[in-house]
């Protein structure tokens, strides 16, 4: 401190006697920039103050402290282990994954193994929603350090999963009075179904991951044959569709993931037939085989805050092929995964419609409790002959979805190794008579219908 005075003092007198003689005060600019940099020098913080106040602040959980007195000190040039763990745990305690993840990484620069940094980052890379690099961080465990974290061994099968849903359209008893002023009129109905699916999640070594499922849906549509001055004549027409889904991603390092699905559907759809006749009508009863086919590739890239995927798929719906191309980005704006906004864009093309069609989906999730998080989705455009989350949800639907919105609540660690998800789908179609005159088709009468989905998930990690 007395050096410092006495720099000071030299500092004033030196400018008194410049300010007395004009012939010095162009110096005096330069003497102001060159004096303060002199006594800041002098100011310099020593090791000893900065690894006191870093650690007295960590002791008192004062995160914002700990992280200025880092800050400082890495400025002034002091770097080693203890003073880059302390800053690590401050900002993973406010929230700062990604710049957690920094500290902890320089720490095993210093101290490479150590267990402490080791389990801190992995924490840091985990709620950051840096899976891949947990990972392949975590395949560098031992399995004592791994149980300890607890961390489950490597295995082939990470997880097993069923899925249970149920469509409802309270509206039907609506749409089977509708009767169109015409000779003839068809419509095809879908009062409700179910959806039921199980399946396994995979792991081979530390960078490839993968699915298997299968599905089933059950259907209970019906047809009806609307004659003028007659009374209508309703068939039951119920299918179930049968399929099987597969996806592999592997991960490239620097945030890169390349995947590929694909997943395969069987189904007979029975049809009646109408053949008018002198003496009455006669229906024929058909059936339709069909072996549809969705198939994925993307590319993701992860950065900080942000994740990118681009996709493209290919798919056969009832013998008619369609291209997609997709692009999504999902957005963490406090860089970890309490909260996320997700907007994704489509556009669908068949050698119907060249030009194509768009899909846009928007969505958003927070999390409301440790374990549980709320998401909300809304769709825009028209949803059909479409497929989504690498070909494992398929609208192959008869009827146009024209809206669709939902909202998801995600319950993970329910039980120690039991995840529980529940969701409620608003969906919004479009029931069309086919309208005949001289048994000639001559146009659509079109009526719009709610359906409500909903959809129980659970999944045990083993």
């Amino acid at each position: 401190m007395m050096i410092q005075k006495l720099i000071r003092r030299s500092y004033w007198h030196i400018i008194s006697k410049f300010l007395s003689n004009r012939a010095f005060r162009p110096g005096l600019v330069l003497l102001g920039l060159l004096v303060p940099l002199l006594v800041s020098a002098q100011e310099k913080p020593s090791f000893a103050r900065i690894d006191s106040l870093s650690y007295q602040a960590y002791l008192k959980s004062d995160w914002k402290k700990v992280i200025e007195y880092s800050r400082d000190g890495l400025t002034a040039g002091y770097d080693y282990y203890y003073l880059r763990v302390r800053a690590g745990i401050a900002e993973l305690n406010l929230k700062n994954p990604n710049k957690a993840a920094v500290h902890f990484r320089k720490a095993l620069d210093f101290s490479l193994n150590d267990p402490v940094a080791l389990e801190y980052l992995y924490s840091s890379l985990l709620f950051s929603g840096n899976l891949a690099e947990a990972r392949l961080l975590a395949g560098t465990y031992s399995p004592a350090f791994r149980k300890r974290l607890g961390i489950p061994s490597n295995r082939l099968i990470t997880n097993a999963f069923i899925e249970f849903g149920y469509m409802v359209n309270p509206k039907v008893g609506e749409l089977k009075a509708i009767r169109p002023d015409a000779e003839l009129a068809y419509v095809y109905l879908l009062p409700d179904y179910w959806y039921l699916a199980a399946g396994v999640s995979l792991e081979a070594g530390r960078r490839f991951s993968g699915s298997l499922s299968t599905n089933i849906l059950s259907f209970k549509p019906i047809q009806q044959f609307l004659i003028q001055n007659q009374a209508a004549q309703v068939f039951d027409v119920p299918f179930d569709q049968r399929a099987g889904h597969l996806s592999g991603s592997y991960y490239l390092g620097k945030g890169f993931h390349l995947g590929l699905a694909g997943q395969y559907m069987s189904y007979t759809v029975p049809l009646y037939t109408r053949i008018a006749g002198e003496t009455g009508d006669t229906y024929y009863l058909e059936a339709l085989d069909y072996r549809d086919l969705a198939l994925n590739a993307s590319v993701t890239k992860r950065f900080s805050h942000l994740t990118l995927t681009i996709a493209a798929d290919a798919n056969r719906f009832k013998n008619l092929w369609y291209k997609q191309a997709m692009a999504r980005a999902t957005f963490y704006p406090s860089g970890n995964i309490n909260t996320y906004l997700t907007a994704e864009a489509t556009l669908i093309t068949d050698s119907l419609n060249p030009s194509g069609r768009i899909i846009a989906h928007g969505s958003a999730g927070r999390r409301l409790f440790r374990s549980i998080w709320l998401e909300g989705d809304y769709y825009y455009g028209d949803i059909c002959n479409f497929s989504e989350q690498s070909a494992y949800v398929v609208f192959n639907n008869l009827d146009l979805i024209r809206k669709r919105m939902g909202i998801s609540l995600l319950a993970f660690r329910v039980l120690p190794h039991l995840d529980l998800s529940i969701r409620y789908q608003y969906t919004l179609r479009t029931a069309s008579w086919r309208i005949y005159r001289n048994s000639e088709y001559i146009s659509d009468l079109k009526n719009d219908y709610p359906v409500h989905n909903f959809i129980g998930g659970l999944i045990w990690r083993f």
